[in-house]
Formats: structure tokens, C-alpha cells, sequence
């Protein structure tokens, strides 16, 4: 007996729902990673906010060592 057109529809929508949390997943345990990569990186260090300026330029109150 083969399944109903609903229950293949439901399948399919559990699989796309599992590959989103497999993806959501994999972000969650490997951003604190990197985030703990950069923060160990001596170009970054004593800077809180880790960006540029909008003309590329560091901002003052970091000072570069």
C-alpha cells in the first residue's frame, strides 16, 4: 500500500524543517568559535567593537599598539 499524497507532502516538510535546524545548528556551535578565533587574533586586540569606519579608517578611541 503506498503512502497518501499527504503523508509524502508532511515527509517532505519534516526533511526541509530538519535540514534548517541542521543549519541553524551547525551556525550556533561554530559562530562563539569564531568569534573566539578573532578575539585571540593580536590585529584586533583591545577593540571591542572589531569594525572600521564608514571612510575605512580605525576608530579614534582605539589606539594601535
Amino acid at each position: 500500500m503506498e503512502p497518501s499524497t499527504r503523508q509524502l507532502a508532511a515527509l517532505r516538510m519534516h526533511r526541509i524543517v530538519w535540514i534548517l535546524v541542521g543549519v541553524f545548528g551547525a551556525f550556533a556551535f561554530t559562530f562563539p568559535i569564531a568569534m573566539w578565533r578573532v578575539s585571540t587574533m593580536e590585529k584586533f586586540r583591545g577593540s571591542h567593537v572589531k569594525s572600521l569606519t564608514i571612510e575605512g579608517q580605525l576608530p579614534t578611541t582605539v589606539t594601535r599598539k
